[in-house]
């Protein structure tokens, strides 16, 4: 009985060292799709040209299209008129620097009348008080 136990054990054995042996050999799915890539490449035709030096006219005209490094979309965040404005197309600008100078009236205007608002109600709040320093005597 224990020598057929060995027999098995030993037939198990070299059967998971074949098994192992082809799972380690075998090629992922990865690995054979770029093989047959790389068999299936062709390399590119490429012209290759010697440069020349030459003179060219000043205010030749070449077809081509340009585009800036940085872009910036100026969008408003208040309404009004605008009055100046301080920069030039190209020009570099900064964080910070004053682009379009709006009209100020109607702003001046809203803060004046923010200022009246103000002051009036600091003039009822002090009726109110008064009022109510007389009704708590009174009462």
């Amino acid at each position: 009985m224990k020598l057929v136990v060995k027999i098995i054990i030993g037939v198990i054995g070299v059967a998971l060292v074949v098994w192992g042996s082809f799972l380690w050999g075998k090629k992922s799915g990865a690995e054979l799709v770029m093989q047959q890539i790389q068999a299936r490449a062709v390399t590119p035709y490429v012209q290759v040209g010697t440069p020349t030096l030459q003179n060219t006219e000043e205010g030749s005209r070449f077809i081509a299209l340009v585009k800036p490094l940085n872009a910036v979309d100026v969008k408003t965040q208040v309404s009004g008129t605008v009055q100046d404005v301080s920069f030039e197309d190209g020009q570099f600008v900064h964080a910070g620097d004053v682009l379009f100078t709006i009209e100020q009236d109607r702003y001046k205007a809203n803060v004046s009348a923010a200022k009246a608002s103000l002051t009036k109600a600091e003039a009822d709040l002090r009726q109110v008080k008064s009022d109510y320093a007389r009704q708590k005597e009174l009462h």
